[in-house]
C-alpha cells in the first residue's frame, strides 16, 4: 500500500509528496543539495542552517579534545522508518561507524580544517570524503537533521487535503536543535486513518533522488581526473606518444584508467585511498566542488521503487 491509497486520494493526480510504500522501504534518498528549493511549507533555509550547525558542532567538539561527543553524533544515524526511505525493507544501511573506522574518520576531519567554512560544514563534501558515509548514511542523518521540517511539512499536506489529525501531538523522529546544538524530539500530529493516528510521515518530491549525482569514485573520475587528463594534455606533462608508419607521431592523452593509477600509487596499502585521495584533490582545488552534479530526481510523485 502506497501513501496515496492510505489516504484514499486520486492516484492520477500530483499531491507534491513522495507517494511512498507505507510498509516497505523505496529505493530513495533526501538530497540536502536540494534545501536551497523554493518548497512550500518546507523551511529549507533552517533544514540548510541545521546541516551547518551540526557540523560545525562535530568539528568543535573534535578540535577542543571532545571526541567522544563528536563520535556520539557520527554514530547516530537515526533512520527514520516513518519515512521509508533508504536501501532495504527492514534494515538500517546507516550503521554508523565501526571501532576502525573511526580513526581514519576523525583523521579526515582534522584535515577539514583545511578548508573553508562553507566547504568544512557541507555534508555532501563530507559524503565524499569521510570513510564509511555511504550515500544511506547520508540520507538517514540528514533525515534526522531535520525532522521537525519535514513533519511541519506532512502536516500542512494533511491541513491541505483535509485529512484529520490526532489532538496531541506526538514524537516522530528526532531533529537537529541550533539553539542546542544537539538532537531532540521532532513532534507532529498525526494523520487519522481508520480512526486511529497512523504513523507515517511526507517528503516533498522535489527534495527526493532515486540516485545522488555523485560518489566519491565518480567524483574522482568525472571532475578530478578530467581536469587532469585535459591539463596534461594541453601542457605535455601527461602525454602517450606513438609512432605511426608514415613517420609522423600521434599524441593522445592518459587515460583516465592510467592517470588514477598513477595518481593512486602514493596511496598503496590505505584502505581508504579513493576517499583520502578526493579529500587531498579538494583541499588542493576546493573549485572542484562547484561541478558536482544534481542528483537523479523523481519525475513525479510515484516515480519510485520499493523492495517487496
Amino acid at each position: 500500500m502506497h501513501a496515496q491509497e492510505l489516504f484514499c486520494l486520486d492516484p492520477s493526480s500530483n499531491y507534491g509528496f513522495v507517494n511512498i510504500d507505507v510498509i516497505n522501504d523505496s529505493l530513495i534518498f533526501l538530497d540536502p543539495s536540494r534545501f536551497h528549493r523554493n518548497v512550500q511549507n518546507f523551511n529549507g533555509d533552517l533544514a540548510l542552517e541545521k546541516i551547518f550547525d551540526f557540523c560545525e558542532t562535530v568539528l568543535h567538539f573534535y578540535e577542543t579534545g571532545e571526541k567522544s561527543q563528536a563520535k556520539q553524533l557520527l554514530q547516530y544515524s537515526g533512520e527514520n522508518n516513518l519515512l521509508h526511505f533508504g536501501m532495504s525493507s527492514g534494515k538500517s544501511a546507516g550503521k554508523g561507524f565501526s571501532e576502525d573506522g573511526l580513526k581514519k574518520v576523525f583523521d579526515t576531519i582534522s584535515q577539514l580544517s583545511k578548508l573553508d567554512d562553507e566547504e568544512r560544514n557541507d555534508i555532501n563534501v563530507w559524503s565524499i570524503v569521510i570513510p564509511g558515509f555511504g550515500e544511506d548514511h547520508l540520507s538517514d542523518l540528514s533525515i534526522s537533521l531535520v525532522g521537525q521540517e519535514i513533519a511541519d511539512y506532512s502536516e500542512s499536506v494533511y491541513k491541505k487535503l483535509g485529512i484529520a489529525t490526532s489532538a496531541r501531538m506526538e514524537k516522530v523522529g528526532n531533529t537537529w536543535d541550533v539553539k542546542s546544538h544537539c538532537f531532540v524530539d521532532a513532534r507532529s500530529c498525526l494523520p487519522i486513518v481508520e480512526g486511529k493516528p497512523y504513523r507515517i510521515l511526507l517528503c516533498p518530491t522535489q527534495l527526493a533522488v532515486k540516485r545522488y549525482g555523485y560518489s566519491t569514485q565518480s567524483f574522482i573520475n568525472k571532475i578530478v581526473l578530467a581536469h587532469k587528463q585535459t591539463e596534461g594534455f594541453n601542457n605535455g606533462s601527461l602525454v602517450r606518444e606513438k609512432k605511426l608508419k608514415n613517420g609522423s607521431v600521434k599524441k593522445t592523452p592518459f587515460s583516465k584508467k592510467d592517470l588514477q593509477e598513477k595518481e593512486l600509487k602514493k596511496y598503496s596499502g590505505d584502505t581508504y585511498k579513493y576517499k583520502q585521495y578526493a579529500l587531498d584533490e579538494i583541499i588542493k582545488y576546493p573549485k572542484y566542488l562547484d561541478e558536482l552534479p544534481e542528483g537523479i530526481g523523481l519525475e513525479n510523485d510515484n516515480d519510485i521503487n520499493s523492495f517487496c
